[in-house]
Order: C-alpha cells, then sequence, then structure tokens
C-alpha cells in the first residue's frame, strides 16, 4: 500500500528582524560632525582653559585630537542609544531587542498585547511640529503595548523601521488568543506611556499604572 504524507510548510518567517531605515541611517551621518562638535565642547573648553596661561597660550595638536576623538565616541554612543530601540528580533519562542541583542523576553512570559497606545500629546509638541497633530494619533494606533506576567510593559511602535509591520503583525497573530482590542486606557497609563521611551520596557508598569 503506498502511503502519500502531504507535509504543510507553513510560509510564516522563522525570525524576523527589525532595522533602521537607511533614510535614517543618512540623517545619523549628516548630524555626525554636529554631534562630534557637541561631545568634544566640553574637552576643548577645559584645554583652553588649562592652556591659556601658559607661554605658548596654544595647547599640543595631539591634546586637541585627543579631544575630537573623544567627541567622535560621545557621537557615536549618541547614535548608537537613537538607533538601538529599534532594533528587534521575534524567534519562535522570544522577542529579543537591541543591536547586541542583549535584551531577551520569551513569548511564554507575555501575558497580553493590547492593541493601540493612548494618543493624547501635549498641546506644546502640537504647535511646536506643523502636522503632527494628525499624524501622531495614526502612529499610537498602529502600536502595541506587551504586557508580561511580571507586570512590566513594551510599548512596541516599529511601524516606521525595515520589517517593523510584519514583525508586529506576526507577534499579534502568534498570540491571538492574548489580544485585547478596544482598551480603554486609564489617565495614569496615558500619562505613564505618553511619557515612556518608544520601545522600552517600562519595569512595574502594572503597580505604576493603578
Amino acid at each position: 500500500m503506498l502511503m502519500i504524507v502531504i507535509r504543510l510548510v507553513s510560509t510564516e518567517p522563522v525570525e524576523i528582524s527589525t532595522s533602521v531605515p537607511p533614510r535614517t541611517w543618512f540623517s545619523y551621518i549628516i548630524g555626525f560632525p554636529g554631534l562630534t562638535a557637541i561631545g568634544s565642547m566640553v574637552p576643548l573648553l577645559l584645554i583652553a582653559f588649562c592652556y591659556i596661561h601658559t607661554p605658548s597660550g596654544k595647547a599640543p595638536g595631539w591634546v586637541l585630537v585627543c579631544a575630537l576623538l573623544f567627541g567622535m565616541m560621545v557621537a557615536c554612543w549618541l547614535i548608537y542609544h537613537m538607533a538601538n530601540p529599534f532594533y528587534w528580533c521575534l524567534t519562535q519562542s522570544e522577542i529579543i531587542g537591541g543591536m547586541t541583542k542583549n535584551r531577551r523576553y520569551p513569548l511564554s512570559s507575555i501575558e497580553k498585547i493590547i492593541l493601540g497606545l493612548p494618543y493624547k500629546m501635549p498641546a506644546v509638541v502640537t504647535a511646536m511640529v506643523p502636522g503632527m497633530g494628525d499624524r501622531y494619533p495614526a502612529m499610537r494606533q498602529a502600536s502595541i503595548l506587551v504586557i508580561f506576567q511580571n507586570g512590566a510593559a513594551l510599548p512596541l511602535s516599529l511601524r516606521a523601521t525595515v520589517s517593523g509591520s510584519l514583525l508586529m503583525d506576526t507577534l499579534v497573530k502568534r498570540l491571538e488568543n492574548r489580544v485585547v482590542r478596544n482598551y480603554a486606557y486609564s489617565e495614569k497609563e496615558t500619562k505613564l506611556l505618553r511619557t515612556a521611551d518608544p520601545n522600552t520596557l517600562i519595569r512595574n508598569y502594572i503597580s505604576r499604572s493603578m
């Protein structure tokens, strides 16, 4: 007897990774000299103060080079911390954050996923950024809030990143039985999430929002 076994292969990616779009990296590169100048400012002021009363009144070239290198290190550090929150990886068993993948959260530790974030925005931001009042609600509604069993929360807003929409949609689909729709945020939750850094874990979220 001939038995034919048909194996259904899932088309869902085994691993999904997000990254900062090329245009954002381009803006980082353009801003690198300015960030370097900011980082070099303090050491240059200290150098000027130390050498102003010397006979030459000038610092040696190597000292200025060291100040410049310090400024470049500060610029790299700032760019890393600006880009790092937008690097995530979704595997079959966990969601991993950071360019170095140093933040690991097992999917089994997720209690629920709330679709959308509160989009109440300070009036001063609306006044300072033209058009943000129209774009901001849509951005927040396209985000999700991951609540963990230990009471921590992770607001994820990755739609603007490479593969960000795919990662978030796949996570929601994979944990469909834990998804909460049309959630009504309290005033405390709104205030806490409005000031929270994007894509960064909020420890003790449940206790702080009660």
